[in-house]
This record gives structure tokens, sequence and C-alpha cells, in this order.
């Protein structure tokens, strides 16, 4: 069972200490809260406090346990034992009963589901029914050729487009997960087009859907579990395991597997391009299918493993960790492990294996050379962060830096706020004549008063006040007011830029129009502010 840091604030166990370790749930270790295991919840070692992740407020009330509040990020509500609330021996074995109950009820629907999973036989033949009725959309068509395939290996994938929910036109058992229960259309929320997956025998077992628009998910089951059909039929296998694609190659270059993340159009990319056998798991989740990774690994009968990890995985801990447990388990079925190398380091600088131009750059290491490739990124990671705790951050976009407690009892030194008063008094003498112009004047009064108190200013979201104020969107009250000057030609507006680089002053510009600047504090005409 995984262990690690409690996720956020210290959790004070019955004892008095600080709890410094959790445990995820899992279908060993359910929540005592919600009794589930889905492992969002979690559990101490040294202690029965719960961290429960569905219930997460007063509402809720659980017999042995009482609500104390929410963690620093509001994602997990704490539960402790109602110390308060004397239990009877009858009262504590009725609450575990109950618990044994609900546990059982889990185990038994898990295993119905288990019983009306379709075989692999059966699903490939209602899946190639479905894959007749449908065609390739142009735009699909393009991405693939995009990607490096050709027609034959796009017919032989037998990638087809979806639309919206897709009408068929031949009926198809509702028990075939991504049918609606009339089996007359598919359940499929975005358009785009099905990629099969095929397992070790070569049956289409399921299938994910590629969106074709970019926004959201661009990967997702084809699944029958939906808000208003929780119990619809997913795409796990008899076994309770998700399926693996496993891509043959037209021609086989040299004995080995190639393992790589996804299930999508990269494996069968990455089968034809280096000529290997290649095996697919969505997210890299070779561990979470281990059964049936053991069995397709025997059935192919090759000893030799090509990890391909995705670009930027060295700088992703969730990712490393997959894969780590991925290695353990083929060492431990006695395979030997090659990871593939190319640089790729930085997601958005290198590409991941089905977009690698030259091949000829793959180097193979082993996974202590890796690890220690991970060690110095993570080493840096962890000497940056360690960097930046040493500075104080802005605690609002007025307050500037500094801790809090410290700012609560900080007084302003008398000579503070003079360079700046002549510009308040004039920001104070606008007559805002919009919503949003009354809006700028109290941000640009406030801009104002942080940088008199703090003699800098704190860093800010870029925004452009031109757009917010506009040119003619405060008029001068009076002629006393021709500090800021408006209109047009030589007299237009100008905003004052000030760029800030902690532990520099503050260096002050005029500027118009200039895009990419951090800090934008609003028009003060050409005034130059000597001192911040």
């Amino acid at each position: 069972m995984p262990a690690g840091k409690a996720p956020l604030d210290s959790f004070p166990s019955s004892g008095g200490h600080l709890m410094s370790t959790y445990i995820s749930t899992n279908k060993q270790n359910p929540c005592p809260i919600c009794d589930k295991t889905n492992g969002n919840c979690r559990t101490f070692e040294d202690g029965p406090n719960i961290l429960c992740m569905s219930f997460t407020d007063r509402l809720a009330h659980v017999q042995g346990f009482r609500f104390i509040g929410l963690t620093e990020d509001k994602l997990w509500g704490k539960w402790v034992p109602n110390d308060s609330q004397k239990l009877t021996q009858d009262e504590r074995e009725q609450h575990q009963r109950e618990l044994t109950r609900r546990r059982q009820e889990r185990i038994d629907a898990e295993a119905q589901r288990r019983a009306e999973a379709l075989p692999a036989q059966e699903r490939d033949k209602i899946n190639r029914l479905l894959l007749n009725q449908l065609s390739l959309h142009p735009a699909d068509r393009s991405d693939l050729h995009r990607r490096g395939l050709s027609d034959e290996q796009i017919e032989a994938a037998g990638f087809k487009s979806v639309e919206q929910w897709q009408k068929l036109s031949i009926e198809i058992p509702h028990t075939l997960p991504g049918v609606s229960l009339d089996g007359r259309s598919l359940i499929t929320p975005r358009p785009g087009y099905l990629c099969p997956i095929r397992d070790v025998g070569g049956y289409i077992v399921g299938f994910q859907l590629r969106a074709r628009s970019a926004e959201g998910r661009r990967y997702g089951w084809l699944t029958g579990r939906t808000k208003k059909r929780p119990n619809g039929p997913t795409n796990h296998l008899p076994n309770g395991e998700l399926p693996l694609s496993v891509i043959q190659p037209e021609q086989t270059l040299r004995k080995a597997i190639a393992l790589a993340e996804g299930l999508g159009a990269k494996p069968v990319i990455l089968a034809q391009r280096l000529g290997l056998t290649t095996i697919g798991a969505a997210g890299g989740m070779f561990g979470a299918s281990a059964e049936t990774l053991k069995v397709t690994l025997a059935q192919l009968g090759v000893k030799t493993i090509e990890f391909y990890p995705d670009a930027g995985a060295v700088q992703n801990k969730n990712i490393l960790r997959q894969y780590r447990a991925t290695w353990k388990l083929l060492k431990d079925w006695g395979y030997e492990v090659k990871i593939a190398w190319w640089g790729q380091e930085d997601k958005r600088v290198h590409r991941d294996i089905d977009e690698l131009d030259d091949l000829t750059q793959i180097q193979f290491l082993s996974i202590g050379e890796f690890e220690s490739i991970c060690a110095k990124f993570n080493k840096l990671l962890h000497k940056l962060q360690e960097t930046l705790a040493k500075f104080a951050f802005p605690l609002s976009s007025c307050e500037g830096f500094g801790k809090r407690d410290e700012k609560k009892n900080q007084n302003t030194p008398p000579d503070r706020g003079q360079t700046l008063s002549k510009d308040d008094e004039v920001v104070g003498k606008f007559i805002p004549n919009s919503r949003r112009s009354r809006r700028s004047v109290r941000r640009a009064t406030r801009l104002i008063a942080s940088a008199r108190h703090h003699q800098r200013l704190s860093v800010l979201r870029v925004e452009c006040h031109r757009r917010r104020l506009g040119v003619g969107a405060f008029r001068p009250a009076n002629d006393s007011a021709r500090g800021l000057p408006h209109g047009s030609g030589n007299n237009r507006h100008k905003l004052l830029v000030v760029e800030y680089q902690p532990g520099d002053r503050s260096q002050v510009a005029n500027c118009d129009r200039t895009p990419g600047l951090q800090i934008c504090l609003g028009y003060l005409g050409s005034r130059h502010w000597e001192k911040l």
C-alpha cells in the first residue's frame, strides 16, 4: 500500500503527535467514512484519523466520527473519532457490521459486472459489426496522414469516425460498452474517431475515442457507464482489468517488444516505424493491467522489453511512479528492460516517439541510468523550491511582499508617500462615467497606496489599462487635473509600466501599447516616478 506525506496541513492524531504518513484507500483498505475504495481518501498509519474526499461538511453524520474541518486546499474533510460520543459495544459491533455489509455489496456488484462482461470473441464480432456501419471523416483521415500513417495502415488499424451521439443503421446489443439502451446510437458526446483496441489474439476488445476538437480531454473510453446509467457496461475485461493494445508490425526488424503510453494511434505508429510488436496502455498504467500484461508477454515469447517514455516524463513524479511499478513487475517476471532515450527532457521542447523524425538518435539506457537522469531533474527542482522559499511572495495584488504577521505590525514611515501624493490627488479628481471606470479608479488608488507604503510594486497580473480606461473614459473635474493628459495627438494617454525583479529596485518607463510587459499601473501621463 503506497504511503507518503500528509496531503496538506498537519493533522494531529489522538495521541497529539503530527501525522506524517498516509495510506491511500483501496479494495483492502476502504474509507471508514464513505466506504469507497477509489484511492481518493486517506487513512493514517499511526492513528484513527481520516481524510475523506466524499464527505466534506458537517451535514454528513457518521457514527463514531466527527467532522473537524477541511484541509487547506479544501479537497478533504478531516474526521476524527468522536470521543464525546459514548458508544456501547453493541453499537460498535453494529457499525462494523454495516461497513462489512456495504463492502460485501460492492464486491458482489463487481463480480456481477465481471460475469456480464462479454468475452473477447463475442466483443470482436459485435465491434466489427459496429465498425462496418461507420466511415472515416476527411478531417480525421488528414490527421492520421499528418501523423505518418498511410491509407493502407489506416484501413488495417480500423480507425472510423463518429459524430456526436452517432446514429446506427443496424441495431447493436446494448451490452456492448458505448451503445445506448435502444441499440441505435452510440454514447459519443464529442465527434472524433474510434481507435480499436486489439488484444494479443487480434480480437477487438474495446475502443478509445479521440476527439476532433482540442478542447478538453483528447482521449476517452467508449463506455456505457454514465450519470443516468451508473451500472452500464465498461471496457473492463472479465478479469476486471482494462485492456491493453497489442499491435503487430508489417515487418519485424528485431526481436523485442516495445511498451509505450497510449491506446490510440501512437502504438500503431510506433509498431510500423520501429518494426516491433508494440503494447500500449492508457496513461502508461501497465501495472493496473498486470494479469493481462503477463499473459500477453508470455504468448509473445520475447524476453527483451524496450520501454519508450513520453517527453517530459522525467519531470513528472506521477508518471514516473507508474513507470517504476511496471519495471518492477517486468524484472520480477524475468524480463530485460531497456529504456529508450533521445533527450526527451521537456515536453514543451522535445517530441514523443511517434513524432520523432530521426530514429537514429535513440539510445537505450538501463533503469539505473534513466533514474540518474530523473534524479538530476528532481534535484534541480528541489533546489529551485528551496531558493523560492527564501523569498516573500505577494499576499495579494496590492499588499506587496512580506509576511502577513509582519505586515499587520508594520508602521508606515512618515517620509513615505510624498512622491506619489500629487498623482494620488490627480486620480482622485477624475469623474468616472461608467462602472468600469469607477472600478479602474479604485484599482489605481490601491496600487498607488501600495507603492507609497512599500516603496516598490508587487508582481501583478498582466492587464492593459488602455483597454480598461480607453480614451475619454475619464474627464478632469477642473483645470487642476491637467497633470493627466487626455485626448489625441502628442497629448495622448501613455502607460506607466513598472518591471520588478525580486531583489532589485523598480525600474520605471513610459511606453505606448508595448506587449509582454509584466506590470501596468495605470494612466499617469508622461510623469516618471523616480522613487517608489
